[in-house]
C-alpha cells in the first residue's frame, strides 16, 4: 500500500486529516524506537550471566548506543561482570553529553578509587565535576566519590561544594566536612548553620560544627541556638555539648591589657618647667618719724 501526500491547496479537512496523520505516525515511530531501546536493555541485562570475552564486548559496545538509557544500563551491567573493565569504560562515559550517563560513571569510579594511592589524574577529574559540572547529581557524586581519599584536592573540593547553588550539594558536603572533622571549613560552615535557607542544611552544619572540636565552632553554634526552626536549635544545643565534652574550651575574649603596648608606645607629652611663684610684694616701710619740736625759748 502506497501513501499519497495531501497537496497543500487541499480543503480545511484534507489538512486536518495530514496534520492528525503526521502526528499518528510520529507517535508510532517514538513508540517503536522506546519498544527498541527497551529490547536493548533486556538484552544487556541477559549478559549479566554471562563471563565470556564475547558478552563482554557486546556490552562493551552498548556504550555508543544512541540511547542514554542503554549507555547507562551497559555500564551498570558491566560493573556486576567485570569491575575492573567497567572502571574504563567509566572513564569514557565520565565525559558522556548526558548527565544518566555521568552520573552512572561517576558512581563506579568512586567505588574503584584507591584511598591508598589515588590516581593523581582521576581525583583532578573528580574534583573537577564537583565544581563544574552542570548536573548537581554528578557533582554530589563526585564529592562522595572524593571523600574515600585524603588529600588536599578533596578538601579542596568540599570548601567549594559548601558554596554550590544547589542544597543537595551543599547537603552532600556539609556530611564529608562532618566525618574530617570539619575539613578546616568551621567559619564557612558556621555561616551555613546561621544562613542557609535549607533548614536541613543548617542542622548538618550544626552537626558538622560539633565534630569539628575546634574553638571557633562556638560562634556558630550559639547563634544557631536561636534558629527559628526547634531541629536546627536542638541539633545544636547537641553539638554544643559534644565539644564541651571534648574538652574544646572557647576563644577567650580580648583582654584590656591587649591595648597597654600602644598606649606605652604613645610619645610622652613635653614637660614644660615650671612657672615661677610669684615674688612676694614688699611690706610697706614704717613712716620716719617726724623730728621732735624744740620748746619756745
Amino acid at each position: 500500500m502506497s501513501l499519497e501526500a495531501v497537496p497543500s491547496g487541499g480543503s480545511p479537512t484534507s489538512r486536518k486529516l495530514s496534520i492528525a496523520f503526521a502526528l499518528l505516525l510520529a507517535a508510532a515511530f517514538s513508540t517503536a524506537c522506546a519498544r527498541t531501546a527497551d529490547s536493548r536493555i533486556r538484552a544487556l541485562y541477559a549478559q549479566e550471566r554471562r563471563t565470556d570475552e564475547r558478552a563482554k564486548a557486546r556490552i562493551e559496545r552498548a556504550l555508543t548506543d544512541p540511547d542514554r538509557d542503554v549507555r547507562a544500563t551497559a555500564l551498570v551491567v558491566m560493573d556486576g561482570v567485570d569491575p575492573a573493565r567497567a572502571a574504563k569504560m567509566a572513564e569514557t562515559g565520565f565525559e558522556d553529553p548526558d548527565a544518566v550517563v555521568r552520573i552512572a560513571a561517576v558512581r563506579i569510579l568512586g567505588e574503584r578509587i584507591d584511598p591508598a594511592s589515588p590516581d593523581p589524574a582521576l581525583a583532578n577529574r573528580l574534583a573537577t565535576a564537583a565544581e563544574a559540572d552542570p548536573a548537581w547529581q554528578v557533582r554530589a557524586g563526585a564529592l562522595r566519590a572524593l571523600a574515600a581519599i585524603d588529600d588536599p584536592v578533596a578538601l579542596q573540593a568540599i570548601g567549594k561544594g559548601l558554596d554550590d547553588t544547589v542544597r543537595h550539594v551543599r547537603g552532600t558536603a556539609l556530611e564529608l566536612a562532618a566525618a574530617r572533622k570539619g575539613a578546616g571549613q568551621v567559619p564557612k560552615i558556621g555561616k551555613i548553620a546561621t544562613a542557609d535557607q535549607d533548614w536541613e542544611n543548617r542542622v548538618r552544619a550544626a552537626e558538622a560544627l560539633g565534630a569539628a572540636s575546634d574553638p571557633d565552632a562556638y560562634e556558630g553554634l550559639d547563634a544557631a541556638r536561636h534558629d527559628p526552626n526547634e531541629f536546627v536549635r536542638l541539633a545544636a544545643a547537641r553539638a554544643l555539648r559534644e565539644i564541651e565534652r571534648a574538652g574544646v574550651a572557647r576563644p577567650e575574649a580580648e583582654a584590656p591589657q591587649a591595648q597597654a603596648p600602644a598606649a606605652a608606645s604613645a610619645k610622652p607629652a613635653p614637660k614644660t618647667a615650671p612657672k615661677p611663684a610669684p615674688k612676694p610684694a614688699p611690706k610697706p616701710e614704717a613712716p620716719t618719724p617726724a623730728p621732735p619740736v624744740p620748746p619756745p625759748s
